[in-house]
This record gives C-alpha cells, sequence and structure tokens, in this order.
C-alpha cells in the first residue's frame, strides 16, 4: 500500500540528488537497487465518502482481509506483524489497536457477534482439521468452541447471537449454540442466516432447504441460488431458470419472473435484487431495472439504504445509490487500467458514510542509490513505467535494469534499457525476432571493462526456457550465448547464473559451462562476484543464508525471506569486504542489508522502502 513520504524525506532526497548530479553524474561507493517506495504488503484503510482516508493497521506487515462490526465502529483483520499470524482489532477512528488472538497458522476466517462484542474464528481447513474459538474484542476470553474436522467455511451468527454455523468439506453444515452443542447437522455446501433466525441450507447445486430457529425443515426447494431480504423475503432462482420470492421462505411465491441462471443473486434494497451484472428485479413493481455501475459483484452493498461501494473501473472507488447519484470517492493512479481490484475485500460501513478495504496496488518501481552507512537516499528514475533488476556500470556513470509498463504487470514485455546514472538518455535494447508471445529480458550485469551486458532473455512463443544474451552497451542486437539460465553475474573471467542443474559459469563467450561444485539442494539464489574473483550465492528457500561454494562456509540470515515482489538480490562492497543483500523482514518487507564477508555486522541500510530484485556496489 502506497503511503506518503515524510516532507523531511522528500527535502532529503531532493537535497542528494542535486549533490550526485553535481559530483561528477556516478554512484561510486553506493548501493544500486530498485523499489516501489513503499512496502507491497498491503494495508487496512478506511476512505469516508469525502475521499479522506485512514491507515486503520498501521504497520510494515501484511495487514489483509479486513471485516468491519455490525455497529460499523470496529475492524478486525490478520496480520503477519512480528513474523507471526494474529488476528487484530482496531476502531474505525484508527486508535485502540489491539491484537486478540493467539498466533495463527494460516489465514483464519472470522465473524463477528451481533452484538459487537467477540469474534468467531475458524482455523485449519482443507485436509486438515481446525477449531472455532471465541475471541473478545477486548483481547480477553480466548476460549475454544468445538474442534472442526477439515471446516471449510464460517457461516456466521444468527441474529441473536445464540448460535453459530460452519461448513465443512465433507459436505455439512453444522449450526452450534454458542457453548459448542451441536443443534443442527445436514447435508449442505452453504448456508445463510434470515434476519429472523431461520437459516438457508444450500444442499446440493439445485436444492435448498429452510430450517427454522428450531432447527425444523420448513421447506425445500428447487434453486441454484438463494438470498434473503431485510424483510425475511427469500429470493431463489430455479434450475429452470426462475426468479421465485417467497415470505419466511415457505408457501406459494408472491412473484415470479423468468430470469435465466444468473451466477448469484443477492438483495440490494428491500424491494431489489441483483440478479448479475447490471440487472435487478424490483419486486415491489414487478419489473426489472438496471442497476447503477458502482453495483459490481465485489461491490460491497447495504441493503437497508440501498447504497453501493463499488469499483466499476480498476483504481476507482464510487458510492452510489439505487434511483440516486453516483460519485467518485477516491483512486489510485497505478492501478487504474489494470486488470485487479485496488480496493481488496470491500466492506461498506453500516451507516453508508465510507468504506473499508485492503489496499492492494503496488506503485511502480524505481532505481534508488544509497550509501552503505543508509544516508544520501537518491531516487535515479522518476517514471510511471516499473524499473526492476537495476546494476550500475563498474564506473558508476550508467545503469542498466528492466522496464515494464507498469507494476505487477502479467504478460507484459519487459525492456532492458540502458541509461544515463540519472535515468535519462535511454537506449532500449531490440527484442529479437519471432515476434509475438510474452518477450522479458531479465537480471543485467555489466562486464568488467563496462562496455557489454549480459542478460537472460525469455520469449513465451519459443519455449519456457530462458536463455543467456550479450549485448553491448551503447545498444544494438543481443547475440545469444547458448546456456540456458537465469540471474547472470558477470566476474572478473568468467559470468556465473543459475541453470537448470544449479549455479554454473561460462566464458563470457557462453563456453566452458561448468556446474558450480561446494553447493547443495536449494543453494540456488541470485549470484555475486567480488573483484578478486571469489562467488557468492544467496541461497532464497528458508532459511536464507549468503553460502560461498569455494570453502562451503555459509553466513545464516535468520529472520528474512525473499521479497514477494522482484526477488531477492547480492553483491559485494568494492573491497570484497562486505556484501549487499536484497530480502524481506519478518514483516514481509524488502529492504537493502549489509553484512561482513566474515558474517558479522549486519545493518539495514533502507527502512520500508518495499525493495526487491538485484542490486550493486560501486
Amino acid at each position: 500500500m502506497t503511503r506518503p513520504v515524510a516532507v523531511s524525506l522528500v527535502l532529503a532526497l531532493a537535497a542528494t540528488s542535486a549533490a550526485l548530479a553535481g559530483g561528477g553524474g556516478s554512484v561510486s561507493g553506493r548501493i544500486v537497487f530498485t523499489a516501489t517506495d513503499a512496502p507491497f504488503a498491503g494495508d487496512v484503510m478506511l476512505v469516508r465518502a469525502n475521499g479522506s482516508r485512514i491507515d486503520l493497521s498501521r504497520s510494515r506487515a501484511s495487514d489483509s482481509v479486513p471485516v468491519v462490526s455490525p455497529d460499523g465502529t470496529h475492524v478486525a483483520f490478520f496480520s503477519t506483524r512480528g513474523g507471526h499470524g494474529a488476528e487484530y482489532v482496531v476502531a474505525t477512528n484508527g486508535r485502540d489497536l489491539r491484537r486478540v488472538t493467539p498466533s495463527i497458522a494460516g489465514q483464519p476466517a472470522v465473524a463477528w457477534s451481533p452484538s459487537g462484542a467477540q469474534l468467531a474464528v475458524l482455523t485449519g481447513g482443507g485436509q486438515s482439521a481446525g477449531a472455532i474459538h471465541l475471541a473478545g474484542v477486548d483481547g480477553a476470553g480466548w476460549r475454544l468452541v468445538t474442534a472442526v474436522d477439515r471446516p471449510a467455511a464460517l457461516l456466521g451468527w444468527s441474529p441473536d447471537g445464540a448460535r453459530l454455523a460452519y461448513s465443512d468439506q465433507v459436505g455439512g453444515v453444522v449450526v452450534l449454540s454458542a457453548a459448542g452443542r451441536k443443534l443442527l447437522d445436514v447435508p449442505g455446501e452453504s448456508a445463510a442466516w434470515s434476519p429472523t433466525g431461520r437459516i438457508v441450507v444450500a444442499r446440493d447445486s439445485t436444492t435448498v432447504e429452510v430450517y427454522d430457529a428450531a432447527g425444523r425443515r420448513t421447506a425445500e426447494l428447487p434453486a441454484v441460488a438463494s438470498s434473503w431480504s431485510l424483510d425475511d423475503l427469500l429470493a431463489t432462482v430455479t434450475p429452470a431458470g426462475l426468479l421465485q420470492v417467497r415470505a419466511h421462505g415457505v408457501g406459494t411465491p408472491s412473484a415470479s419472473l423468468r430470469v435465466g441462471r444468473p451466477g448469484s443473486i443477492r438483495w440490494i434494497s428491500r424491494h431489489v435484487v441483483q440478479l448479475d451484472g447490471p440487472r435487478g428485479f424490483d419486486v415491489a413493481k414487478h419489473r426489472t431495472i438496471r442497476l447503477p455501475r458502482a453495483f459490481t459483484a465485489t461491490a460491497s452493498v447495504l441493503p437497508s439504504i440501498g447504497v453501493a461501494f463499488g469499483e466499476p473501473a480498476p483504481g476507482r472507488l464510487v458510492r452510489s445509490a439505487l434511483g440516486g447519484p453516483s460519485r467518485p470517492i477516491t483512486s489510485y493512479a497505478a492501478c487504474q487500467g489494470k486488470n485487479a481490484d485496488a480496493f481488496s475485500y470491500l466492506q461498506a460501513l453500516p451507516d453508508g458514510s465510507g468504506a473499508v478495504y485492503e489496499g492492494d496496488c503496488a506503485p511502480p518501481s524505481d532505481v534508488f542509490a544509497v550509501r552503505p552507512n543508509g544516508t544520501g537516499l537518491t531516487r535515479l528514475t522518476h517514471t510511471r513505467a516499473d524499473e526492476s533488476t537495476v546494476t550500475a556500470s563498474p564506473d558508476g556513470k550508467r545503469l542498466a535494469f528492466m522496464r515494464a509498463p507498469e507494476a505487477e504487470c502479467v504478460g507484459c514485455d519487459e525492456r532492458l534499457v540502458v541509461t544515463g546514472i540519472d535515468g535519462r538518455l535511454a537506449v532500449t535494447i531490440p527484442f529479437a525476432a519471432p515476434a509475438g508471445g510474452i518477450r522479458q529480458d531479465q537480471d543485467p550485469s555489466f562486464s568488467p571493462d563496462g562496455s557489454s551486458i549480459v542478460f537472460s532473455r525469455w520469449n513465451s512463443s519459443v519455449g519456457d526456457a530462458a536463455r543467456l544474451y550479450r549485448v553491448p552497451s551503447a545498444g544494438g542486437a543481443a547475440t545469444a550465448l547458448g546456456p540456458v539460465g537465469t540471474g547472470p553475474a558477470w566476474g572478473r573471467a568468467r559470468v556465473a547464473f543459475l541453470g537448470p542443474r544449479g549455479v554454473a559459469t561460462v566464458a563470457p563467450d557462453g563456453s566452458d559451462g561448468h556446474r558450480v561444485p561446494g553447493l547443495v539442494l536449494f543453494d540456488e539464489g541470485p549470484v555475486a562476484w567480488s573483484g578478486s574473483g571469489r562467488l557468492a550465492v544467496l541461497r532464497t528457500s528458508p532459511p536464507l543464508a549468503i553460502v560461498f561454494p569455494s570453502t562451503g562456509r555459509r553466513i545464516p540470515l535468520p529472520g528474512f525471506s525473499e521479497p514477494v515482489e522482484h526477488g531477492a538480490g547480492l553483491a559485494w562492497s568494492p573491497d570484497g569486504k562486505e556484501l549487499a543483500f536484497v530480502a524481506a523482514d519478518r514483516d514481509g518487507v524488502g529492504d537493502v542489508w549489509t553484512i561482513g564477508a566474515d558474517g558479522t555486522g549486519l545493518s539495514r541500510v533502507t527502512h520500508d522502502l518495499g525493495a526487491g530484485g538485484t542490486l550493486s556496489w560501486r
């Protein structure tokens, strides 16, 4: 989630950028890397109808799946802060953030009790056993309700807060008392509570059953989809494509209309059922209506007032009312035009004054330089494109990196670009024939004299394997070296890379290939040469470690993991006494770190920048 950059940091960047430009146009003595200037992990955000935003979770960790309390005063969410997953609760004014569960392995499902005093927490899932616990909103009262064999979903509380429903992987729906006593256990795939405490169970893909508050079955209906209204009306769509509405889910339908077979249905006001896309049916007036664009499948709808918060176009959040205006609230420019939701797990506040969401839109990455002691942080490129896997020339005057149209662009071409140290005078290396497919260049590395660049190239139209290429750093056509591999690093005499059988080296012309001895299984990550010809490998399979193949020695890096975006990176200091690496901390944020070649002196160079990919130290 993009966070505002402090004014002091902006001023510092401007000052160091000016000093860099006036200092010979070089990054000598600096570490060069790519970063988003914001962590990759999302934050839980609240946006008001006037567009103002509050960061509710306030963490560098991954904060996800917000769930708003029934009265709209609190939000529960899952966080990996501190390296341990747990459920947290925060007030919607951003205060009183507290952890309410012990550590939990995996993302749980949660449901607020109607009073908002406690959470039901379902852990486990798939083929593993799980359990339902209750957690107090004040952080106290964690207690076991029941063990669950192969849980599937938590279906929520009854309106009176006396019962709780869940489904399991073997096709059953179970209703429990708050104390854990089993009240109902019937075949079913899903279920939903009515406002008066009835429950409709989807027994299979063509039949639903209705049970009253005492657990007695009161109806069996042909239905492929169903939904309760605020007035206890059950809308169903039959296998034949008829929309039918019944009071309390029983008796003769009060309305029946042929609508086909929509994937799902839901009430979006007291009288309107949304069928699919922009289609709605007004049961009071017995007519179909066209819905505003914000009433998307992922929109959060408040049937009590007929309002939806939706993302009709990627990166744009809109508030719409049935029969009323639609008003844009906020947008994320970095997400616009992308086939992804910028406002994930969107939930409207009960009064319609705003919405809570999980921010899930990474800004594009740029190239940065920083001194090894963390000072002099400078942004070298300022584009809307996504720059990654950067390297600096030996004299520190040029950059080579990959450029994609936007961040997290799945299926986009990624081109090798060579620029001056300020990101200008760009030379784009052309792709080779054949055209078509997805074409991606990756991981450039300058030759010791700076005249050439080795990199890996992949073209989906000619197979799955990436191969090594070489190109003059001044630009021109690239020449295939032959070996299959990625992540090349050009050393004093040879090029190291990740091949199909592990780390290998070749001569600069691609000949004389040899697998590097002294490595074990999973010792396959970014490679780096020292000026004296010493090879190091960053093992990215947890636990992370820096490995020296010539001696077999390794430096363990506990508490780190490979960053999600653009991968990890490794580089030697010019004097060969230290190494810099890019990895994620316990909160999942990628940054630049340094450590002595003897394993001492671990130091964090950057903070909360969302770094990822290769780096170089000149």
